[in-house]
């Protein structure tokens, strides 16, 4: 059974090559990207994916505030933060928000992948 997921980052070409790794995946399947936190939530609320994998610092509503929002409506929702930001302030927050994970930008096609397996258990 695939595992779908909903892609959230403010950079195109960060989304694109996101979803180029995860399609090395055939247990994964991509529904659609989003570029802040209102295209996620939306993008959650339509086609309610297993995973949505989002990025903490985006424009318009950032991606705490969209999982804030997110969780708050559905706490089964799983969330994988994927972020640049190494320092522990940035995970506390995250978790706080609800995130069952984070992956630094620096990770491997494979670590990705095992992430959003792990995150969706």
């Amino acid at each position: 059974m695939s595992i779908t997921v909903v892609i959230a980052d403010d950079h195109h070409l960060v989304r694109e090559a996101i979803r180029s790794l995860l399609s090395r995946h055939a247990d994964i399947n991509v529904l659609g990207e989003a570029a802040n936190g209102d295209e996620a939530i939306a993008l959650v609320k339509a086609h309610a994916p297993d995973v949505l994998l989002i990025d903490l610092a985006m424009p318009k509503m950032n991606g705490i505030e969209a999982v804030t929002q997110i969780v708050d409506g559905d706490p089964a929702q799983k969330v994988l933060a994927i972020s640049s930001h190494t320092s522990q302030k940035w995970v506390i927050r995250a978790l706080r928000a609800g995130v069952r994970g984070y992956v630094l930008k620096t990770e491997t096609a494979d670590n990705l992948g095992a992430a959003v397996r792990t995150v969706n258990k």
